[in-house]
């Protein structure tokens, strides 16, 4: 079993067990503090179980995460702000109905832009995929300029992966860090295959 493919049960167990973490902390809670300390076993129980989802997840795709173009600081930044938006929500929620909701609904907000959050932020470009498809298969290798999908011998002028559609000049020319005037080349003709070999006509001189 590949690893991605272990990550992804473990993915889906993840908000049950921080339901379960969350659970366990209330009820704890109300054993060791008693009922009349409601809002503080809520707000115990809220902040473990947002620690315990930052750490399940960090610990499951933090390895696997290009941490490169100031990821790092953003995941940072997104941390305090999920936490940030605990303290509105309960506030309004507590007004309108009470306090120790409120914390509730606030801890769940917090998890789910945590986790939108590094979602967005952790997703990798189309050229760090190329990079990273280029690292494994060779730096001649051809890709889609939209996914990073690897197109060496496939014989169609769309990506299978994405379904973006594109002429030779426009895939040589989206290629990473390749300079779009050497990987100029002339129309694909129908049933012609796309070559990692394949090179700029040379332009007879005068």
């Amino acid at each position: 079993m590949s690893s991605l493919v272990a990550r992804i049960p473990l993915t889906t167990l993840m908000l049950p067990a921080a339901a379960l973490v969350y659970t366990l902390f209330v009820v704890l809670g109300f054993e060791l503090i008693g009922w009349q300390n409601e809002v503080l076993i809520f707000l115990l129980g809220g902040s473990g179980t947002f620690l315990f989802v930052l750490i399940y997840w960090l610990g499951l795709w933090g390895r696997h995460v290009n941490w490169a173009g100031g990821r790092r600081w953003k995941t940072i930044l997104l941390g305090g702000a999920a936490i940030g938006f605990t303290i509105p929500i309960a506030a309004v929620f507590g007004f309108i109905i009470e306090l120790s909701f409120g914390i509730f609904i606030g801890s769940l907000v917090a998890i789910l832009v945590w986790l939108i959050g590094t979602t967005l932020i952790w997703k990798e470009t189309s050229v760090e995929r190329a990079d990273r498809l280029r690292s494994r298969i060779g730096t001649n290798a051809i890709v889609c300029p939209s996914c990073g999908y690897n197109l060496t011998g496939l014989r169609e002028s769309s990506c299978p992966e994405c379904g973006a559609k594109f002429t030779l000049d426009q895939l040589f020319a989206g290629q990473p860090h390749q300079e779009a005037a050497q990987l100029a080349a002339p129309e694909m003709p129908p049933g012609s295959t796309v070559s990692p070999e394949a090179q700029c006509p040379s332009t007879p001189s005068g």
